[in-house]
């Protein structure tokens, strides 16, 4: 049986040379282990998860995303010199008290459990990443 790695802290960027979001899961600080999500996954994500979002509050924080907050990202994260692997499945185990995630790429896999708030600000941070240069609307 392969090893689930805990993630501690998750960190989204969009890469704008790449137009992916890139995920930074943090294991144990200073160990992170980056993956890719395209622009169709991440929208299914979205869309699967919609009633954790609230459109009103994705653009009041739209204005904390402009080019230059993202370039300080980008710097702040740099890609690491391992392979980024594409997100391939994220699986959701719903309880009373939050959720499981489980997030899997070709040979990884990254398990998380939040709160329902603190589900609702990552779908929120993420959206707010990847909105300004997608041009989504919800």
């Amino acid at each position: 049986m392969e090893d689930i790695l805990q993630i501690k802290q998750f960190t989204p960027v969009y890469d704008e040379k790449e137009d992916r979001l890139r995920l930074i899961f943090n294991i144990n600080y200073p160990t992170r282990y980056d993956v890719w999500i395209t622009r169709k996954f991440l929208i299914d994500i979205l869309d699967n998860f919609s009633d954790y979002i609230k459109p009103q509050e994705i653009k009041e924080s739209q204005n904390s995303n402009t080019e230059e907050n993202q370039n300080a990202q980008n710097n702040i994260y740099p890609p690491t010199n391992d392979e980024i692997r594409l997100l391939e499945t994220i699986n959701a185990n719903f309880n009373q008290n939050g959720v499981i995630l489980t997030f899997k790429d070709s040979k990884t896999t990254l398990q998380a459990a939040l709160t329902y708030e603190e589900l609702k600000s990552l779908l929120e941070t993420i959206t707010a990443r990847v909105k300004h240069h997608w041009g989504l609307y919800f």
